[in-house]
Formats: structure tokens, sequence, C-alpha cells
């Protein structure tokens, strides 16, 4: 059993076994055996990297798909340049633009727009203020092929300063220094590393209670191009989250990190403050996990028990869901 589970994770097993990995890996956590935790351990320690974001996922191969090619344009040499929707970066509204060689759509170069606008749903809110200009800029650019100029002839589109694998452009967006190849300084490339925003520094109890809750609870998710908005509690640093597929984007921006520029996609959890403590001696506790779907909010208790120094999540109990 625990050659199976750790080889379905690190194997990539598909969407549909993901919540019997999950299942299976907190039932060995629970069992406090060394043999068994080493295998969840082994199994929730996929990496620190992703791969670079060109290789995160296939660029579309059609022509007619009016959802994906949503312009098309032929430059004074004879190349045909497109205005594609693609989700390398995460999010499968973004903004890229490719050329056309042979059949294939190469060289993406992301614009940094995504023709999504943020909304939120809960209690029955309105789309968010900017949503009505957005659309009609959009609109614009793809009817007037305004992005050709904007882009294709633009050659600071394609500027990457510090040679980490995302343009400045990208960076920009996602909050990360354009000058710096290692943002966080924790000896990873900006560029395929799927938490850039971890910095090293001694953890507290609490802090590793809420990393394992985490960790198991995005067993259950995700692919290379589906990021993570993680709000962390007030007074908590930014973690790594070694289970996860995607980017990690914490929603506030650890100190030292530029604003973001752009909307970048990514489902949205928070953890809470709240540590509950299932046991007199501390190290049985409870974390709450939120997840904001846009129409819906999700909340879960994470429970993790304590095993020598190291922190395991060993079940995950639904706390309810409000949708609008």
């Amino acid at each position: 059993m625990i050659t199976t589970v750790v080889l379905a994770i690190l194997g990539g097993a598909n969407q549909s076994k993901f919540n019997k990995v999950q299942a299976d890996l907190m039932k060995l956590a629970a069992t406090g055996a060394p043999a068994s935790l080493a295998a969840v351990r082994k199994a929730l320690n996929i990496g620190r990297t992703i791969p670079k974001l060109t290789d995160r996922a296939k660029l579309p191969t059609t022509t007619t798909n009016p959802d994906v090619i949503l312009s098309k344009s032929i430059d004074a040499k004879g190349v045909t340049w497109a205005l594609i929707k693609w989700n390398a970066l995460g999010g499968g509204e973004d903004l890229w633009v490719v050329r056309r060689s042979g059949t294939k759509w190469i060289d993406p170069i992301y614009t940094g727009l995504n023709t999504y606008w943020p909304h939120y749903y809960p209690g029955g809110g309105p789309v968010e203020k900017g949503f009505a200009s957005h659309e009609k800029e959009m609109n614009a650019l793809i009817a007037m092929k305004g992005w050709v100029k904007r882009f294709v002839n633009n050659p600071a589109v394609k500027i990457d300063t510090d040679k980490d694998g995302y343009t400045d452009i990208t960076e920009q967006c996602l909050g990360l220094n354009p000058k710096n190849p290692d943002s966080d300084g924790d000896g990873i490339v900006d560029g395929i590393d799927k938490n850039p925003f971890a910095k090293n520094y001694p953890m507290s109890d609490n802090e590793l209670a809420m990393q394992a809750a985490l960790a198991m609870k995005m067993v259950s998710f995700g692919s290379y191009s589906d990021n993570i908005k993680v709000k962390f509690p007030k007074g908590i640093s930014v973690f790594e989250i070694g289970s996860w597929r995607g980017l990690v984007l914490p929603v506030v921006l650890p100190s030292g990190f530029p604003p973001r520029q752009g909307q970048i996609a990514g489902s949205w959890y928070t953890i809470s403050p709240n540590v509950k403590q299932l046991s007199k001696d501390g190290t049985f506790v409870e974390i709450g996990i939120q997840q904001n779907g846009g129409y819906y909010e999700a909340n879960w208790g994470a429970q993790v028990r304590k095993f020598g120094k190291e922190w395991f999540c060993v079940a995950i109990v639904s706390r309810g869901m409000a949708v609008s």
C-alpha cells in the first residue's frame, strides 16, 4: 500500500484518483508508524520546482477554435501571428501572442493581459468595479488588431532582464523582482520556483501545522497549469507548499516584493489564524481552511498531529459550504 500511494502521487495520478490518494496518505499518517510517515513525507515532498513557463501547457494547434484563437494577422513578411488564450501561467483567460510555423504555433509571448476581470459573488455581491471598461478594452484590442503593434512589433515585451525564464512583464504581473533572478533568495530561480515568495526561515509549531494541513489539502487538486492564491494569517510568513503542482501566490505579498500589476489567475484559499487545540499537550490541532470559488465558499477543518518534531495531516473534515 505504501509503495502504491507514493508512486500514485509522484507519478502524477489522474484527477479522479487524487481524492483516494489523499485519503490513503492521511490513513498512513494517522498510524504514526515510522515507515508510514516516511512514505507520506516522500509523497508530499514532490519537489520545489516546476517546468519552465513555455513547457507548462501545450500550445493549441488548431486555427479555427474562436475560444482559443481570438485574432490573427499576417505581417509584411508573410508571417502569421495570433492572439490566443493560453493557460501556461495558470489562467485560461490569459492572452498570449504566438507565431505560426508550418502546422504549429511557436514562440509564445505573454502580454500581461487577460480577458477575465475578478468578481466576488458570495452574498450576492456584484462584479468588481472596472469590469465594463475592461471588457471594452479587450474587445477593442482584439477587433482592431491593436495587439500587433502593441506586442508583435514591440521588442520590449520579450525582455527578461534577470534571465530567470520570466519576461519582465510576467514578473511584474506576478509581483516578482524583474532585476533579481531569485526574488526570495532560496537558491531557485524565479522561472522554475513553485514557491517564489517563500523565504527560508525557522518555522514555529503553528506554521508547521498550517503547512502540513495545506499540503495535504492540495493533494486532491491541481496540475502544472493551476495556481493557488493563499491568504496567510497575519503574522505568519509565507511558507512553501511542496505537494502543490502550480505556483503558490500569496494574496498579500511579503515585504521586499514589488506590487503586482495586472491579474494572475488562481484558486483562492484562506488559512484560519485560529489553531484549535484537540489535545491537552498541543500535539493534535485543527487548522481551518477556506476556499473561495467565486460563487461559493467551502470550509474544512484539517486535523494535524505532531509525531516527534514533524506535523502530519491525519484527517480533513468538511465544515460546510455556502453558495450564492
